[in-house]
């Protein structure tokens, strides 16, 4: 068990063996896929750190910018270089508890926290996409219903302007009815142009 808790975000830190010596750099930290325990660090030894060993991290602790692991250098200069990847199979867990006489509680596969972290960002991205799309169709069907007010409300109009129309041609029928009436009327009633 690892007496480190967010042990990932030592990663840059120097490590130090069980005796107090230098190491080198934590460079990756493998996660049990199943279990999501941290298991074996990927140490950067060496001339420049350029050779990877994988250390079991169970029993590591943590100061100040640094983190002490359980084994001493020898053993961890014994141990094969690693290789920079994402996902550790079984056979090199078993290689590392081999070389380290220890036993690794791994139910499946390794996960390096820099796959975890990508994983996590891309299902973040999707979820604040996921919510971005829901927002925009929300605001979508508010501007069609307003829409589907505002074509009501022009139809209503519509109705209203053409009843009004209706009104106004049988007002003016009426009128020119009564004009006609009223001419008719004047015509046949004898005036002064029939006295002469």
């Amino acid at each position: 068990m690892v007496d480190v808790e967010r042990i990932h975000e030592w990663r840059g830190e120097d490590v130090f063996d069980s005796e107090g010596e230098k190491v080198g750099r934590l460079h990756e930290v493998f996660y049990d896929s199943e279990t999501g325990e941290a298991v074996l660090g990927s140490v950067r030894t060496g001339f420049l750190g350029r050779r990877a060993v994988l250390v079991p991290l169970g029993g590591a602790t943590a100061g100040r910018g640094y983190l002490r692991v359980a084994h001493p250098q020898a053993r961890i200069r014994e141990t094969q270089a690693g290789r920079d990847a994402e996902v550790l199979g079984p056979e090199a867990v078993r290689g590392a508890a081999e070389t380290f006489g220890v036993v690794l509680p791994v139910g499946g596969e390794l996960e390096s926290h820099t796959l975890i972290e990508r994983r996590q960002a891309a299902a973040a991205e999707a979820r604040q996409r996921a919510d971005d799309l829901e927002a925009q169709a929300l605001r979508q069907a508010e501007d069609v219903k307003a829409a589907h007010a505002r074509a009501e409300e022009a139809a209503r109009q519509a109705d209203s302007a053409e009843r009004e129309g209706e009104q106004a041609r049988r007002a003016a029928l009426e009128a020119r009815r009564d004009a006609e009436a009223a001419d008719a009327a004047e015509r046949s009633r004898p005036g002064p142009r029939d006295a002469a």
